[in-house]
């Protein structure tokens, strides 16, 4: 079983999310911040992080840096996952290290799941995936 570090603040979007997840299988752990992220995601060892950009303290973006900074986490893909659509800031979260940008409102729960899938597929074969 598949586990992924679902990062997400708002408490509706994450029980959502969590949810859709659960039913196709995967393991989640679901955490509220930014700043948790890196801790947890040692302790876990998830398969992969699902990572919100816009959360107070510490966004997304500053969490990249977190992760990868740390040898033990820099290994681990990111998927940066927002409602913010503007292309310069989908640049920079992969500028930093996430491997793919997905806009919330523009994915649906399926091929969501399935592009979750199909990343942690290609790096559990070592076939790192193009964003």
């Amino acid at each position: 079983m598949s586990k992924i570090l679902l990062v997400e603040d708002d408490p509706v979007e994450q029980r959502l999310y969590q949810n859709v997840f659960s039913q196709e299988g995967f393991e989640v752990v679901a955490i509220g911040s930014g700043k948790e992220c890196h801790e947890k995601a040692v302790g876990c060892t998830p398969d992969i992080i699902i990572l919100d950009m816009m959360m107070p303290e510490m966004n997304g973006l500053d969490t990249l840096d977190v992760l990868q900074f740390d040898p033990e986490t820099k290994k681990i893909p990111v998927v940066a996952f927002s409602n913010l659509s503007d292309a310069e800031y989908q640049t920079e979260a992969l500028r930093r290290g996430a491997i793919k940008y997905i806009v919330k409102s523009q994915i649906e729960n399926k091929e969501l799941v399935r592009t979750i899938r199909d990343i942690i597929n290609a790096y559990q074969t070592k076939q790192a995936p193009v964003s």
